[in-house]
């Protein structure tokens, strides 16, 4: 890992449509940050890299942090 470096993993709810359906599920990301990256930064890391308008969208209010760390 490098220096100055962390891993945050996010728990976010997530709607994909398919033929009209739309579906609702939890999904998990484990983002790559610097150490003092705010948690609005690793939020929009993720919104950016993953939603996708009509077929792969975040409800970015449900994004928390589950980082467990020992």
């Amino acid at each position: 890992m490098k220096p100055n470096w962390k891993y945050v993993l996010l728990e976010y709810t997530y709607t994909t449509y398919c033929q009209g359906t739309a579906d609702r599920n939890f999904g998990q990301a484990l983002i790559h940050c610097p150490e003092d990256c705010s948690f609005n930064n690793i939020r929009s890391t993720l919104f950016n890299k993953k939603h996708r308008e009509g077929i792969y969208e975040i409800d970015i209010e449900s994004v928390k942090d589950v980082t467990i760390e020992w």
